[in-house]
C-alpha cells in the first residue's frame, strides 16, 4: 500500500511564512531599485527643466539685444554654450542607452550607474548655473547704462523745473511734466531681473526685437526734446545746456552733490578740450547766475 506523507497545518504555515519572507525580501530589493531609478529621474528632470528655461530666456535676450553688438555677441556666446550642454546630454543619453542593453539589473550595478549619472547632472547643472550668472551680469551691466542715462535726464529735468519755479513760468510746467512722464515711463519699463524679460516680451510684442537699442534711442530723443524745450523757451543757451549736462554727469558718476569751482573747471576741460578755459568759466558762472547750479569755492 502506497504511503502518504501527511502535511500538518503547522507545516503549511511554516512554508507560507518562508515564501512571504522571501517575497518581502524581493520587494525590499525592488523598492531599493525603484528608489534609485526615481532619484536618477528626478535629477534628470531638474536638469531638463532648468536647461529648457535658460534656453527660452536666452532666445528672448537675443531678441532684446538685437543690433546691440557687444551684448548681442555676449548672449550669442551663451547660446552656443547652452547648445554644448544640450549636446553633451544627448551624447550621455545615447551612451547610456547602449550601456543598458547589457546591464545586469541589481542594486550594485544600479548604484554605480546612479552615482555616475548624478555626477554628470551635477556638473551640467553647475555649468548651467554659470551661464545663468553670465546672463544676470549682462542684464545688470547693460541696464545700468540705460539707468545712468535716465538719471542724467531726470537731473536735467529737476534743474529746469527749479528754474521754471523761480521764474514763475507756470505755462511751461505742462510741457515739462509731459517730458518728465516720458522718462519715468522708460524707467519703470526697464528690466531689473531675468524674469522681467518674459513680462516685457509679452507686453511689447514685435517691438521687443532690438528693444535695448530702441530704448537707448528713446532716452536720447527725450533728452534732445528737453534741450530744445529749455533753449526755445529762453531758459538756457545751447552751449550752457551742454555744459550743464556734463556737470550733472560728472556729479552722478562721482556720487557727489557739488564740486568746488576749480575742480569742476578741470573736469570740464577734460570733457570739452576744444572749448577755452575762459569760455568754460563764463558758462559756469552764467549757469550759477541762472540758478542751475551752486558754486563752491575752495577756502
Amino acid at each position: 500500500m502506497e504511503s502518504r506523507e501527511e502535511v500538518t497545518l503547522e507545516d503549511l504555515i511554516y512554508q507560507l511564512d518562508t515564501k512571504i519572507k522571501k517575497l518581502k525580501e524581493m520587494k525590499t530589493q525592488l523598492d531599493g531599485l525603484v528608489k534609485i531609478v526615481n532619484e536618477i529621474n528626478e535629477k534628470e528632470e531638474v536638469f531638463r527643466k532648468y536647461s529648457s528655461n535658460l534656453e527660452n530666456l536666452n532666445k528672448k535676450m537675443l531678441l532684446y539685444y538685437y543690433e546691440s553688438d557687444v551684448y548681442y555677441n555676449k548672449v550669442q556666446t551663451i547660446e552656443q554654450n547652452l547648445q554644448n550642454v544640450k549636446f553633451e546630454y544627448e551624447q550621455e543619453a545615447s551612451s547610456l542607452s547602449e550601456e543598458l542593453e547589457n546591464l545586469e539589473f541589481n542594486e550594485g550595478t544600479l548604484n554605480k550607474l546612479s552615482e555616475k549619472l548624478k555626477k554628470f547632472f551635477d556638473e551640467e547643472i553647475g555649468n548651467l548655473n554659470h551661464l545663468k550668472r553670465q546672463q544676470e551680469n549682462i542684464l545688470q551691466e547693460s541696464v545700468r547704462i540705460l539707468k545712468d542715462r535716465v538719471t542724467i535726464v531726470s537731473r536735467l529735468i529737476s534743474a529746469i523745473d527749479k528754474k521754471i519755479e523761480n521764474l514763475s513760468k507756470d505755462e511751461l510746467k505742462g510741457e515739462l511734466e509731459a517730458i518728465k512722464s516720458q522718462i519715468k515711463n522708460v524707467s519703470v519699463n526697464l528690466p531689473s531681473k531675468l524674469e522681467d524679460f518674459e513680462r516685457i516680451y509679452e507686453k511689447s510684442g514685435e517691438a521687443f526685437r532690438g528693444l535695448y537699442e530702441t530704448t537707448k534711442s528713446e532716452i536720447d530723443l527725450i533728452k534732445e526734446k528737453l534741450r530744445r524745450f529749455a533753449i526755445e523757451n529762453r531758459l538756457i543757451e545751447e552751449n550752457e545746456v551742454t555744459v550743464l549736462e556734463i556737470i550733472h554727469t560728472i556729479l552722478y558718476e562721482r556720487n557727489r552733490e557739488s564740486l568746488e569751482f576749480n575742480e569742476m573747471l578741470e573736469c570740464l576741460k577734460e570733457r570739452l578740450p576744444k572749448t577755452g578755459e575762459q569760455e568754460l568759466r563764463d558758462i559756469v558762472v552764467e549757469l550759477s547766475k541762472k540758478g542751475f547750479l551752486t558754486l563752491t569755492l575752495a577756502t
